[in-house]
């Protein structure tokens, strides 16, 4: 609990937003890290695992739609922290799509996997080395 607070609390420093910093955001950042946990249980790659899930393990599926809340949930979060949150909203589109198509087909198509991870990654490190945080950050990447 003491790592959530500080992370949350240090992300929203990072913006100088801690005066606005409040009940719901700190909800959110909780339910995401619960989210990554619950994605890394989907995965087996976190244990002890409940008994009564194992037969369910792995989901490619689950894993997927996880992510794909977390996505959402950051656009929420921005709106209620008063950040612009649809900046780069066409990555933003581009990650939830690719985490939608891997829900769909993951499990059958094992090659698409390795797309959506390289797809993925090159579009997350776009998004978070262009750091669209400020006022004025546009709401296209592709557009610049």
């Amino acid at each position: 609990m003491t790592a959530w607070v500080f992370f949350s609390i240090s992300f929203a420093a990072a913006f100088k937003k801690e005066e606005e910093y409040f009940i719901y955001p700190f909800l959110m950042d909780v339910f995401e890290l619960l989210e990554m946990i619950v994605c890394f249980l989907f995965l087996k790659i976190l244990e002890p695992i409940p008994e009564a899930l194992l037969p369910h393990l792995p989901s490619l599926r689950g894993a997927y739609i996880t992510l794909s809340v977390a996505v959402v949930m950051q656009l929420i979060w921005r709106k209620i922290m008063g950040l612009k949150w649809n900046s780069f909203i066409d990555l933003k589109a581009i990650l939830t799509s690719l985490l939608i198509i891997g829900a769909m087909f993951g499990e059958s198509v094992s090659w698409l996997n390795w797309f959506i991870t390289v797809a993925f990654t090159v579009s997350a490190a776009l998004y978070v080395s262009m750091h669209p945080y400020g006022p004025n950050s546009p709401t296209w990447f592709f557009s610049r």
